[in-house]
């Protein structure tokens, strides 16, 4: 899988939410999409993405032009003969016709099955297990991408487009007897209004919010997503912005330093995983001990006793990067690395 950049992920997501828009063509039928002046500003949608990720599925009949200060809908129509400005609108402050690009009336929309497959795959769901993707439990706007291990369980990930528009639909096909208790419901989106409580335990999370938002390559801050699905109902999750811990390969990311540490020893990553549990408190320093006795956890204590924090770490010359000491038997992330 070629891994999107995390901006790049973020506005994609924001162009599949957008794709249910509806349009008027050239011919004054219905289209979806979002249109080639919008998805222009999109600064991280490049050519390679737009021609990997969307569809071209028509152009729009009318667009946005200044009239001094506002904007008006005005009428587009083609011209005779080829080339990409053979479309044109008549300004509404000159009436003079104008020419415009086939790119910026040309409407687009995300390819749903390569969208979905993506976020599938960030959670780690099997292909075999994705047969939700092309048969939509709500067509168009909701699907069941698979079970994913969150924490020590297994869970069943749903994503929704428009929730705000279909919410009614998704709370009768969550109360539906087939449908089976609890489950994580990604939205391209909004979150759920707080008054609203999904039934069956379900938990809703938007997916930017899922992510880990400093990493330059997209993926999923699994440790957020558990604690939201331990969380009773209606009790939201804590989520630092400023560090992440990935358990299962054992990297720790910083927002302030450019590079990721992928740590070694195991007892190293049991000292940093206790940290990074306790900055998801807001607990942002620890003391030595209590690095210590996670480390150690289940050895001998002839193995733990007299041991400090430079033993813990010794030759491993980048956790000085990482982690500081900030006074005498305390230790903290290095959150102000140059």
């Amino acid at each position: 899988m070629n891994k999107l950049t995390t901006p790049s992920l973020i506005e994609l997501t924001e162009v599949f939410e957008r794709s249910s828009s509806s349009l008027t063509d050239l011919e004054g039928l219905r289209v979806q999409g979002v249109p080639g002046w919008d998805l222009s500003k999109y600064t991280h949608i490049t050519p390679a993405v737009t021609k990997h990720w969307l569809n071209k599925v028509g152009y729009a009949g009318t667009m946005p032009a200044y009239r001094g200060e506002e904007k008006v809908p005005v009428e587009i129509t083609e011209v005779d003969g080829t080339g990409p400005s053979n479309f044109q609108y008549r300004c509404p402050e000159t009436f003079r016709m104008r020419r415009v690009s086939a790119n910026a009336i040309a409407v687009y929309t995300v390819k749903p099955e390569v969208y979905l497959d993506y976020v599938a795959e960030l959670f780690g769901i099997h292909n075999a297990a994705r047969s939700g993707i092309k048969q939509a439990s709500i067509s168009g706007c909701f699907w069941k991408l698979g079970g994913a291990r969150i924490g020590p369980s297994q869970v069943p990930i749903w994503f929704v487009r428009d929730l705000g528009v279909k919410l009614d639909q998704v709370l009768t096909h969550l109360n539906d007897s087939s449908v089976s208790p609890g489950g994580l419901i990604v939205s391209s989106g909004l979150d759920l209004p707080k008054h609203i409580q999904l039934p069956k335990s379900f938990r809703v999370v938007n997916l930017q919010k899922a992510l880990v938002e400093f990493t330059r390559f997209s993926q999923l801050d699994l440790t957020y997503l558990e604690r939201l699905m331990s969380q009773p109902v209606g009790e939201r999750a804590i989520k630092t912005n400023k560090v992440y811990f990935n358990d299962s390969t054992s990297t720790l990311s910083i927002g302030s330093i450019k590079e990721s540490w992928k740590i070694g020893g195991v007892k190293q990553a049991k000292a940093v995983h206790c940290m990074y549990q306790a900055a998801c408190s807001d607990v942002w320093e620890l003391t030595h001990a209590e690095v210590l006795d996670a480390a150690y956890k289940g050895a001998p204590e002839s193995e733990r006793k007299g041991k400090t924090i430079q033993h813990l770490f010794k030759g491993n010359a980048k956790w000085e990067i990482y982690l500081r000491i900030t006074r005498r038997g305390h230790i903290a992330f290095n959150l102000a690395s140059d």
